[in-house]
């Protein structure tokens, strides 16, 4: 490698054809009181812009593969998608379904409150009724058991026959003309 950064023989003092090649004073950066210039290592920013095209190749094929594999796991997991919303469904239905029944439980208990004031009131009149029934029953206990009523008396019928008027009328309603 350093090889490559040599100049070549023939230019140091290397024979060309025979003849040797002396080289000329080359002046150097020290020699003319400046520092010497320092060499960019372009072959390293090549190399780099390489290595960072490889890693963007090999990402790229790893979101491809992770993007099959997600598509594999979410194709297996439609069925188990489909029975969470199905059963969301459900139960969002039998929410509901509960919800009335509560309602109507509410108010039934109103009306068996209602009702029961109700009875209490009709009991307290049949209470009343039994308590009026009690005292007519005292009452005619003390009545006689028979009572002897004179019989009524017979007064003949009489019936009299009155005559019919004639009657010769007759309507529209059956046709015929009067």
């Amino acid at each position: 490698m350093t090889e490559a950064l040599r100049p070549p023989r023939a230019a140091i003092g290397g024979s060309i054809g025979g003849s040797i090649v002396r080289p000329a004073a080359i002046p150097t950066a020290a020699v003319a009181g400046r520092r010497p210039e320092a060499r960019r290592p372009d072959h390293l920013g090549v190399l780099l812009g390489i290595s960072a095209a490889a890693y963007a190749v090999s990402l790229a094929g790893v979101t491809g593969l992770q993007s099959a594999a997600d598509q594999a796991v979410a194709g297996g997991t439609a069925p188990v998608a489909a029975a969470i919303a199905s059963a969301r469904t459900t139960h969002d239905t039998l929410e509901r379904q509960v919800a009335a029944a509560d309602d109507r439980l509410v108010k039934l208990g109103a009306t068996y409150a209602e009702t029961a004031s109700r009875l209490s009131a009709y009991q307290d009149r049949v209470d009343a009724l039994a308590s009026s029934v009690a005292t007519l029953e005292g009452t005619t206990l003390k009545l006689p058991t028979r009572i002897s009523l004179p019989s009524a008396p017979r007064i003949p019928s009489v019936s009299v026959a009155a005559p019919k008027p004639a009657a010769h009328a007759t309507t529209g309603a059956s046709g015929a003309k009067p």
